[in-house]
């Protein structure tokens, strides 16, 4: 990622740590990470502010330290347009995190109430297409 080519590798260890964390709460929780974010960028933008950010965070109930914030804020707000925080590319580097522990891309975790995988989204809250398991429309004379 572009982004983190500008850390050194101490502080991008540090970022990998704060996104991880991120990643395992919003797995635990099944939260569609995306989602939470477009439904403050009503333009689709991209970007929200660093206060809708921080809302987001306290929402998914991520209890990040002043230093993890700043750090997340350093990175993603970086070289964008008025300081907003460039939430796809956050995004796609937590999505990371939940598809790489097991499967790979697409890989639905288990909900953690049934102890089975989601029927309808997979572990970065798409929708998963329809499969076929022998589900047969009925015969009618």
């Amino acid at each position: 990622m572009a982004r983190r080519q500008l850390h050194s590798v101490e502080t991008d260890a540090k970022l990998q740590q704060v996104e991880s964390l991120i990643a395992s709460r919003v797995r635990l929780r099944q939260i569609p990470m995306k989602m939470s974010f477009q439904d403050f960028d009503r333009a689709r933008s991209g970007r929200v502010s660093r206060s809708q950010f921080l809302r987001i965070m306290s929402m998914v109930q991520c209890a990040l330290t002043d230093q993890q914030v700043a750090l997340l804020l350093d990175t993603y707000c970086e070289g964008v347009p008025e300081g907003r925080f460039a939430y796809t590319e956050f995004c796609e580097s937590v999505e990371g995190y939940c598809c790489s522990d097991g499967g790979g891309e697409g890989t639905a975790t288990y909900s953690v109430k049934t102890g089975r995988p989601p029927k309808y989204f997979d572990c970065t809250g798409e929708l998963m297409p329809l499969r076929d398991e022998g589900w047969r429309r009925p015969v009618t004379r």
